[in-house]
């Protein structure tokens, strides 16, 4: 079986467990960025190197983070499809990770300080001696 037939297996499937509208959308994302790339690779040769590589011209479009995350997950529901019901053994798509923005700040964790702990419990504690 080639990634075109499970593509297409997965799809009559899904046709009655998500809305048309969620199958719609994730179609278009198959056939816009998976399909090209993969369309007539059989499912036995779909090895980490050939996944790598269609991850490598997903990265150098000119879309935006989430969209490319958004493509990575609609492959790997299509491939876990086919683990599912028998086509693979196995995928390594999750081996390689979904895309990450390098640019992407990580937002300072704010810690409650010894003093601002202590303050805390004294206004609960005042709080609970009125409540009392």
């Amino acid at each position: 079986m080639t990634v075109e037939g499970l593509y297409n297996e997965y799809v009559a499937y899904k046709k009655y467990q998500i809305r048309e509208t969620t199958l719609e959308k994730t179609k278009q994302i198959l056939s816009s960025h998976v399909l090209p790339e993969l369309i007539d690779k059989r499912l036995d040769k779909l090895d980490l190197a050939t996944l790598k590589g269609w991850k490598q011209t997903i990265e150098e479009k000119p879309l935006s983070i989430t969209t490319k995350k958004n493509i990575f997950a609609a492959l790997r529901s299509v491939l876990n499809f086919g683990v599912k019901f028998e086509h693979l053994n196995s995928h390594p798509l999750n081996k390689l990770g979904n895309f990450v923005d390098a640019y992407a700040s990580h937002p300072e964790i704010d810690y409650y300080t010894a003093d601002d702990f202590k303050k805390f419990i004294a206004v609960a504690r005042k709080f609970a001696e009125k409540r009392t």
